[in-house]
């Protein structure tokens, strides 16, 4: 558990994600009757390899007390040992030695044969039920319209699929599988990331205590933060829905929009930070102090009392020369891109418009169609949106991401007046106090090192101060002080030959891995936690660095007082004051933001794009220095304030370059591996990281058919059960980016298993934890996997909790 010296606080809000169907639908999958036939065959080969190893042993000693014919006849006997056969013709003596072996090799031969026949019946009878079931589950109106936003490849095939024996006979059953394991499995369904849900944290929802009592709020204990209380109206099918554009999609129509003739007094040019102002025109000059990324050249025009037509000239020439750009896009940081979309629509006004904001009108409607509905709709969307555009409205059609499609969808308040009392949030921060000063630690261990490498460049310069475009310009991920020594001392620790590595905090202080500074930096994190039960420990299945982590699509979907992001903005001024919290620009085609620039400044890397609720900052006006508390960090000399930079995902789009030097530590919860095998750690009763295998596709038992053979089964089976793989886990081969489930007792699962691995060089296996005996969340329609996305910060007595 943390002490009183490494206090963490946690935010008010947090978020509920979980799975859209329930994890029954996926257990009811497994089944007992092939799995005990080959754990008889695994306890029988265990009891002949144990059998064969004394017994070829004990004839290596007795050949080394004989010789001549004797030692000829014991080493036909290791001989055939060793080929597996049995020993029928020897001497009495060596036939004494190998009496064991004999029967044993028989009794295999005699279980194998009998283990083999029941499993060639039973294979092929459990993978017809469980095909079965599949078709029941893919012929539903839910799961197919969750199918639908994913792939509509797979949605029309499930549609012309749906007779059983088409569907049985078809790769439509492992296609469906892989639906059904995302869809029931994973905390990512039902939208771009799943049913999402509010939860209080630190005290009961202000409107329930209002009302005294609350009808139909459920209780469940956990070990970690006691009793988590909630009120669930069914699992993500029940959910209210909200239908978006997609960024990407706002993007191509604003584009489209544009082309109209009558727009180009809308186009709304914007700065390339990379190109500099050299030989400009006074008119230049004096156009240029007034682009902002978001005034349209008829704006511009009477700004600058230019006509025009002479302002459009005016921009043309700065875009040939790579100092503007007027490509549209939707702001950075938006709620809804539709809206900027619409927005532009109506100012352009010509009639041609009246078709896209009529398509936006469509795509927010979406989400209130009624299920039969919705393919019509959606389809009549994406050919409008192709006849608009001029673009495909699907990217990578036949995958798993909806965030690849023009319509995005989210489902929130399945789950409703869920919360976490005050005595629960501090076990939960006490709890997650060690394993969050480990990953700061390296945070704080990488921060130090490019601190450092800045440093040596100031020297080497012999400067006091760099531009920001230089320091860019630096290495990114080179570390000053070479290979992480605080990774190497926890490597240290780590015995790959246990199934689990329980560490405390004195054990982590002992060994120099824990930094004894972390007081002195900014330390935020966005902790994914599952929780487990009354008897489980809490699984830290993700740790994000961006903060504040409520993304802009969350604030689309419920108001800033709900989510407190203005408490939020407090507490993160308070946490770097004097220096103004600032974010990195962005642009990510295929999926929303995941922070908010609600209060913070923004740093425009590439392009001066406007930024809602923030404030741009140009680099080419920022330069790097120390600070007074001798920082080297980012300076704004047009407003002399100096810039905390809190960095963003490595896809963010932009890259940051040397500029991550300046940032505040970047905590990641990045896979810890030690070779084939890394056992659970375990972090003051926290799960840090699950077990993993890492194995090479070519050590993995092929499964030729559809349905896997007896001894395809059996061989399976041993080669699982001799990496002790679990029952479930989670499989992720080097040709996929998302993890698969993977049920050792399901003969489907192990069908796709078997597909899905049979073109890749590796896979990577994790156990699936918490199992499914340990999830806490019944929605009614059975029990889901959930997580909670809290906000966490570790306390320099700079902000208070409110």
């Amino acid at each position: 558990m943390g002490d009183d010296t490494a206090r963490w606080n946690v935010f008010r809000t947090a978020l509920l994600r979980s799975a859209g169907f329930p994890s029954e639908w996926l257990g009811s999958l497994a089944a007992e009757g092939p799995d005990r036939l080959a754990e008889r065959y695994v306890e029988a080969r265990d009891r002949w390899e144990r059998t064969r190893t004394t017994t070829l042993q004990t004839l290596w000693d007795m050949r080394g007390s004989v010789d001549g014919p004797e030692r000829t006849v014991v080493n036909r006997a290791v001989r055939t040992v060793r080929g597996s056969r049995n020993v029928v013709d020897s001497s009495e003596r060596v036939l004494a030695c190998v009496s064991a072996w004999n029967a044993v090799n028989a009794d295999l031969a005699t279980v194998h044969a009998s283990v083999v026949a029941e499993l060639t019946t039973a294979l092929a009878s459990e993978y017809d039920r469980e095909v079965d079931l599949l078709l029941a589950h893919t012929s539903s109106a839910e799961f197919r319209d969750a199918v639908l936003l994913s792939s509509p490849a797979a949605y029309e095939s499930f549609v012309r699929n749906d007779e059983a024996d088409r569907f049985r006979g078809s790769k439509f059953a492992l296609a469906a599988y892989r639906f059904l394991q995302r869809f029931s499995a994973k905390c990512e369904t039902g939208g771009s990331i799943g049913p999402l849900n509010l939860m209080s944290v630190g005290g009961e929802p202000a409107r329930l205590a209002a009302a005294g009592t609350a009808v139909g709020v459920r209780s469940v204990e956990d070990a970690t933060v006691g009793r988590v209380h909630y009120a669930a109206v069914g699992d993500g099918r029940s959910a209210r829905r909200r239908s978006l554009l997609s960024y990407w999609a706002a993007c191509e129509l604003g584009r489209s929009l544009l082309r109209d003739p009558g727009a180009h007094r809308e186009r709304r040019p914007f700065r390339v930070y990379a190109t500099p102002v050299t030989g400009a025109s006074p008119a230049e000059l004096d156009l240029l102090r007034h682009i902002d990324g978001q005034t349209p050249v008829s704006a511009l025009a009477m700004l600058t009392g230019t006509a025009v037509d002479d302002v459009d000239a005016l921009v043309d020439g700065l875009v040939r020369r790579g100092v503007l750009d007027d490509t549209w896009w939707a702001p950075y940081f938006t709620n809804d891109p539709g809206d900027d979309v619409q927005k532009l629509a109506e100012a352009i006004g010509t009639a041609g418009t009246e078709r896209t904001s009529e398509l936006v009108s469509d795509v927010r409607g979406f989400a209130h169609a009624s299920l039969e509905e919705r393919p019509a709709l959606l389809g009549s969307i994406a050919r409008r949106f192709t006849e608009l555009t001029g673009r495909p409205a699907w990217r990578g059609a036949g995958g798993l991401r909806t965030d690849r499609a023009v319509v995005y969808e989210e489902a929130i308040d399945n789950v409703t007046e869920s919360w976490i009392d005050a005595a629960g949030a501090r076990g939960l921060t006490d709890r997650l106090s060690t394993a969050l000063d480990l990953v700061a630690s390296f945070a704080v261990e990488d921060r130090a090192a490019g601190q450092s490498l800045l440093a040596a460049e100031l020297d080497r310069r012999r400067v006091d101060e760099l531009p920001a475009a230089d320091v860019r310009a630096l290495p990114g991920v080179q570390r000053a002080g070479g290979p992480s020594t605080r990774r190497e001392r926890l490597q240290r620790l780590v015995d790959t030959d246990l199934p689990c590595i329980e560490l405390g905090r004195a054990d982590l202080t002992e060994a120099g891995v824990l930094a004894d500074d972390i007081a002195d930096w900014p330390v935020f994190g966005a902790a994914d936690v599952m929780l487990s039960g009354a008897d489980g420990p809490p699984v830290l299945s993700e740790l994000h660095h961006i903060w504040p982590t409520l993304a802009c699509w969350v604030r689309a979907l419920y108001d800033d007082d709900v989510l407190g992001n203005g408490e939020l903005w407090r507490i993160v001024a308070d946490e770097l004051a004097p220096a103004v919290p600032t974010l990195q620009e962005i642009v990510r085609n295929e999926k929303a933001t995941d922070s908010t620039a609600h209060g913070h400044a923004v740093l425009c890397l590439d392009r001066g794009l406007p930024v809602p609720d923030g404030t741009p900052v140009p680099m080419d006006r920022v330069v790097v220095r120390r600070w007074a508390d001798g920082f080297i960090g980012l300076h704004d000399p047009h407003d002399g304030r100096d810039l905390w930079l809190m960095p963003e995902y490595p896809d963010s789009g932009v890259e940051l370059g040397g500029l991550i030097h300046c940032c505040i530590p970047a905590l990641h919860l990045a896979s810890f591996a030690v070779g084939a095998h890394t056992p659970r750690i375990v972090v003051d009763g926290v799960v840090v990281q699950r077990r993993r295998w890492q194995v090479a596709v070519a050590d993995i038992p092929a499964v030729t058919g559809r349905v896997p053979g007896a001894q395809d089964w059996l061989d399976v089976q041993v080669w699982r059960r001799g990496l002790g793989l679990p029952r479930r886990v989670y499989f992720m081969p080097d040709t996929e980016q998302k993890p698969m489930f993977l049920d050792f007792s399901s003969v489907v699962s192990v069908a796709n298993f078997a597909a899905c691995v049979r073109t890749a060089r590796g896979v990577v296996l994790t156990e699936a934890l918490p199992d499914p005996d340990h999830l806490w969340l019944n929605t009614g329609d059975g029990t889901v996997p959930s997580e909670l996305r809290t906000l966490l910060w570790r306390d320099r007595g700079r902000a208070v909790p409110t």
